[in-house]
């Protein structure tokens, strides 16, 4: 137990966005579990036997949980298993982790002038955005029948008819979007339709 207690200590060192992170043995029961959210003693500690995340991951299948929108930023659950060198399962990990980093590296993207990149959960809410004025984290975005194409697995490059219209900034755009597949996420880029054709107009400047 010492040795999985360092162990647990070390990665939630190394790794700046695990709020909680808990060691559970294979039969479900957690049996160490680091936080800075909330004091642990013994008794606080959980079966989780039943619950969706183990039960995926003792499976040999990593478990992406579903984003929550707190004050602090949007969080989400992660699992995996634990293996013994022989590559035997003997429990599972499962970590809290805070999007606030990946939050704000998006913030830093810039995509021409004036195009910008946001990220939807899997329910279709909005997770952060590179551009601040485009919706609020939590919002609900999969009313726009293209978001909810590139859910269905529907890969968007920009050169359909229908990737070009007008935003809910009022802007006209071209869509593009592609799902991140270990997690279910959305990931779209608006680009503003004369910002893109000024580069075109470069690459034709440029033939000519």
């Amino acid at each position: 137990k010492d040795s999985v207690d360092a162990i647990a200590f070390e990665l939630k060192a190394a790794a700046k966005d695990i709020r909680e992170i808990s060691f559970i043995e294979k039969e479900g029961k957690e049996i160490i579990k680091i936080s800075d959210v909330q004091p642990i003693d013994e008794s606080s500690l959980k079966d989780y036997s039943q619950h969706v995340s183990f039960q995926t991951a003792i499976t040999g299948r990593n478990y992406y949980g579903p984003v929550y929108y707190t004050l602090t930023g949007p969080i989400m659950h992660m699992a995996s298993q634990i293996e013994n060198k022989d590559r035997q399962i003997i429990g599972v990990i499962l970590a809290e982790i805070s999007l606030k980093p990946l939050e704000e590296e998006i913030a830093q993207l810039s995509i021409g002038e004036k195009g910008f990149m946001y990220l939807v959960d899997s329910q279709g809410n909005l997770i952060t955005s590179s551009n601040s004025e485009f919706g609020q984290q939590g919002e609900n975005v999969s009313d726009n029948p293209l978001i909810a194409e590139v859910q269905a697995g529907i890969v968007h490059d920009g050169l359909l008819r229908k990737d070009q219209y007008t935003n809910t900034l009022g802007e006209p755009v071209i869509f593009s979007g592609q799902l991140l597949e270990m997690t279910n996420w959305p990931v779209i880029i608006e680009w503003p339709r004369q910002d893109a054709f000024k580069v075109v107009g470069v690459v034709i400047s440029y033939f000519l």
